[in-house]
């Protein structure tokens, strides 16, 4: 199978799960839409060959549900497992390189700082490796997603539970970063973005595609574990 081929059955599978299965006994959940402009591009060896440029725009999903469970006992700080990954992820394009996702773990951390004693913030991460960027880009096997929020006057959040809404007015500090590695651990590349709006998006409802991306993510599994 070529590449272009590889990537596009990858592109597909994705835009299928998102498209998905919210069963109707599934936790509540929030998406929001992300847009950011790049700011900061580091490529040492030249892997993304000027796929992505200095203005670029960079478009993306955050979904999760709101009831996750909360790993962290201080009360001011909030560290939630996203499980299961279908109903929990970010999602993301840009214009030159196409689409990329992050299947395999996601995560988010609040800080709830009392105002004049910190910053309050929040930051999702997500990792993956079934993406046509790590397809078509040689050394990469899995990328990563950081999405973070900061407001430094402390007064954004009022306890450490996972937002129904956000509001980009609120906080000082927005910025995506997109990073590659591969399973020896080497950084490959990083790009950075400042985020230029947020807005709450609506979920698709159930349909019957759930069975498929089942096994496309059963498939993403198994050629994961290949590589290892």
């Amino acid at each position: 199978m070529n590449i272009v081929r590889s990537a596009n059955i990858a592109l597909v599978a994705s835009i299928i799960a998102l498209s998905l299965p919210h069963r109707s006994e599934a936790a509540p959940s929030v998406r929001f839409s992300v847009v950011a402009t790049v700011e900061n591009i580091y490529d040492p060896i030249g892997i993304l060959g000027g796929s992505i440029q200095l203005g670029d725009p960079l478009k993306g999903l955050i979904q999760y549900e709101t009831n996750l469970p909360d790993m962290d006992p201080d009360p001011s700080r909030g560290l939630y497992d996203g499980d299961p990954i279908s109903r929990n992820f970010m999602i993301g394009s840009d214009s030159s390189s196409g689409f990329f996702s992050t299947e395999f773990f996601f995560d988010v951390s609040i800080a709830d700082e009392s105002p004049g004693n910190g910053a309050d913030s929040i930051e999702f991460f997500a990792s993956g490796d079934t993406t046509p960027s790590t397809l078509i880009l040689t050394g990469v096997d899995y990328v990563d997603l950081q999405v973070n929020l900061t407001d430094l006057d402390g007064t954004a959040f009022n306890a450490d539970v996972l937002p129904t809404q956000l509001d980009l007015a609120d906080f000082e500090v927005a910025t995506v970063t997109l990073s590659a590695e591969n399973f020896l651990q080497e950084f490959q590349y990083s790009v950075d973005a400042r985020i230029t709006s947020i807005t709450t998006t609506a979920i698709p409802e159930p349909q019957s595609a759930s069975a498929l991306v089942m096994v496309l993510a059963g498939l993403g599994w198994r050629r994961w574990r290949s590589r290892r």
